[in-house]
């Protein structure tokens, strides 16, 4: 049959009607199929770029084959975010420092640096404090007394004791500023130690045989003096705080303490 018989069928001048305007028109789109939003996205479109998908596969050849897609910014996630602000940084190289900035309250200069004092970090140097008469005297008959009885005296008790200390005359020795602390007491006693240690130091001339017999038998002696004591109960010498009784006794000075000391020595 010659071309110019043959008639084009109204169907046909239908569908190509039909395929210009859902390609032209993107209101159309719905009648193949509606978009799918959400988890619903089972079907998307396979351009490259463009992210329109549908619940139907047959919706999504529909839309290959007639419909329109425009291209729209995917949604930035925060770790794209992170990675760009990354990538910047480095770029910006060693020289970009970032500054902080202080709270008002914290910086009372408008630079919000503030000088310190010339000196600050040198070690501060404590000047020497002296004992008054009456500061030496009660440590060391404290210390002469564990001297003699072989008991080490506390530096904590005494510079505790000292608080209530009184004298012959039972008065308070000290008042509140002539208090010692316990390290001054340590101290005052490690002097006196050492002070002691010094003057019974042994001398440098030959030991004979007899220097050590007397030894032995002077150690016998002490060891049987030290048994009979533990036997009768009875510690020598006798001390309260800082008298020393068997001294006073021996010296006849134990009359001059006053009935009130007296008294706090027979309870004790």
């Amino acid at each position: 049959f010659p071309s110019e018989n043959l008639k084009r069928s109204p169907q046909g001048r239908k569908l190509k009607e039909a395929t210009k305007t859902s390609t032209t028109d993107p209101a159309e789109e719905e009648d193949y199929g509606h978009e799918a939003k959400g988890n619903d996205q089972v079907f998307p479109c396979l351009k490259e770029g463009w992210t329109r998908s549908f619940q139907q596969f047959s919706s999504l050849e529909k839309h290959l084959v007639f419909g329109t897609c425009t291209k729209t910014i995917e949604r930035e996630t925060l770790l794209d975010k992170v990675k760009v602000k990354y990538a910047a940084r480095l770029e910006e190289g060693s020289s970009a420092v970032p500054t902080i900035p202080l709270p008002p309250e914290t910086c009372p200069h408008s630079t919000g640096y503030v000088t310190p004092p010339e000196g600050f970090a040198l070690k501060q140097v404590k000047k020497a404090y002296r004992f008054n008469e009456k500061q030496r005297e009660y440590p060391t008959a404290r210390f002469t007394i564990g001297q003699e009885s072989g008991k080490k005296v506390d530096a904590e008790m005494v510079a505790t004791e000292m608080r209530r200390a009184k004298g012959s005359n039972g008065e308070h020795l000290f008042s509140v500023s002539e208090f010692l602390k316990t390290q001054q007491v340590a101290s005052f006693f490690s002097r006196m130690a050492a002070k002691v240690k010094q003057q019974t130091a042994p001398c440098t001339q030959a030991v004979t045989e007899q220097d050590l017999v007397a030894t032995e038998e002077e150690f016998n002696l002490s060891n049987a003096k030290e048994s009979i004591f533990d036997q009768l109960n009875v510690t020598h010498p006798i001390h309260y705080q800082q008298f020393n009784i068997c001294s006073m006794v021996e010296n006849n000075t134990l009359k001059n303490l006053k009935l009130a000391i007296l008294k706090l020595l027979c309870e004790s």
